[in-house]
């Protein structure tokens, strides 16, 4: 008897290691292993339909398969609220809005090359969160994407991306770094609200419009560098009510040509 035990348990932590490692084959593993500690899709649906999702709740380990445009990610409320990975199939083309929203405990997760669009609301609420790698084909973050993701530190954006949604990083407030690149056109409101940790951003040429209250409480901002690009009418309402950025000082809000010699800053206040 105590033979078969001890077989049994044997069984039983191989099996699990074996899960641990194929967990991203997508609907084989299921079949090779016993179902130890694993959800099947009757709690994760996309098109309200069940799909080749599961979870194992061992690893905390959410597997995706392909989502692609106008799909709907259905997640149980139980789930979001103990995964900590996800793996999402490398043939997604787009991060549905709310996908992953109110995964509080999500550390880890990869976005997929193939994605173009990262939907509105679609990481709100992931606060563990601390680092996320966007990819070279997404042309979108929409609004409230990364909202209250307070684990992020910095993000860089990729070049692809020409508009960054109303709130895409609002109340992100470990955020001290982010890039944006010089495909950008538009930032939205509230798209930095409450990023009091950032100190210091460079809007790039390209950027033509920068709307109401974009920068919002960002009381750590010592620095912002804008194009001429930019209206200041419009400036002005990006930074409105701007004691909130209590550290920022008037001399160091600069406008600068599209092409400054060797890099100088031709400063100017904005906010007299």
């Amino acid at each position: 008897m105590n033979f078969e035990k001890k077989k049994m348990s044997l069984v039983a932590k191989i099996s699990a290691s074996i899960m641990v490692l194929g967990v991203g084959l997508m609907g084989v593993l299921p079949s090779v292993v016993p179902n130890i500690g694993m959800v099947n899709a009757e709690k994760i649906k996309i098109n309200n339909r069940n799909s080749n999702i599961f979870y194992c709740s061992q690893t905390k380990t959410l597997t995706v398969p392909t989502i692609r445009n106008n799909d709907v990610l259905d997640i149980d409320d139980n789930i979001k609220s103990e995964v900590e990975n996800i793996v999402i199939s490398e043939q997604t083309t787009i991060i549905p809005a709310y996908a992953f929203e109110n995964c509080a405990q999500l550390t880890n997760i990869t976005i997929p090359s193939n994605v173009t669009s990262i939907g509105c609301y679609a990481f709100y609420g992931c606060s563990k969160l601390n680092n996320i790698i966007i990819p070279d084909n997404v042309t979108s973050i929409r609004k409230y994407a990364f909202d209250g993701c307070r684990g992020l530190t910095s993000i860089t954006i990729p070049t692809s991306v020409t508009s960054i949604g109303d709130g895409a990083f609002y109340n992100c407030s470990k955020l001290n770094n982010i890039i944006i690149p010089d495909s950008v056109t538009s930032i939205g409101s509230f798209a930095f609200y409450n990023c009091s940790k950032l100190n210091n951003i460079i809007i790039p040429n390209s950027v033509t419009s920068i709307w109401n209250c974009a920068f919002f409480g960002c009381s750590n901002l010592t620095d912002i560098k804008l194009p001429n690009s930019v209206p200041i009418r419009m400036i002005k309402n990006a930074l409105a009510d701007f004691d909130r950025c209590s550290n920022f000082n008037n001399n160091k809000t600069h406008r600068y040509n599209a092409q400054p010699p060797d890099g100088e800053i031709l400063q100017q206040s904005l906010l007299g």
